[in-house]
This record gives structure tokens, C-alpha cells and sequence, in this order.
């Protein structure tokens, strides 16, 4: 007997369900990451010269595209659940 029951069907299920619950984590953990290092150089910088405003965009720009393979991730995910 598995541990989930004896159903091999729904223990597949449970196991793609359970990965992918881990795979969200996994992300929001990603966002967040993200969202902490943009406030750390926001937060360090006076914003006052024309170089400072430029490593701002560069991180943006670093954290857009970080996020756009996020998204894509996910819709290869919700594709694979259909």
C-alpha cells in the first residue's frame, strides 16, 4: 500500500499538485527576492546624480526580464495541467 492510498491515479495527481504548489513557492520566493533587492538600491542611493538613476534603470530592466521568464514559466505550467 503507498502512503497515499492504493488509487495510482490520484497519487499521480496529488504528486503533480504538490509540485506544482512547491514550483509557485518557488516563485513568490524569485518575486520576492526581487522586490527586496529593488528597495536595497532604492533605499541606498540620494537618487541625485544622472549615474544613479541609470543603475535604477538597469535594475528594472534586470528584474522585468526575471520576471518575464516567471510568466513564461507559469504559462508552461498551466499548459502541462490542461
Amino acid at each position: 500500500m503507498s502512503v497515499h492510498g492504493d488509487n495510482p491515479r490520484e497519487n499521480a495527481v496529488n504528486e503533480v499538485l504538490t509540485s506544482v504548489a512547491k514550483e509557485e513557492i518557488a516563485i513568490a520566493n524569485l518575486i520576492d527576492a526581487e522586490a527586496e533587492k529593488i528597495k536595497k538600491i532604492v533605499d541606498s542611493h540620494q537618487l541625485s546624480k544622472p549615474d544613479d538613476f541609470e543603475k535604477i534603470i538597469a535594475l528594472q530592466k534586470s528584474v522585468a526580464e526575471i520576471l518575464e521568464r516567471l510568466i513564461q514559466k507559469q504559462q508552461i505550467l498551466v499548459k502541462n495541467l490542461n
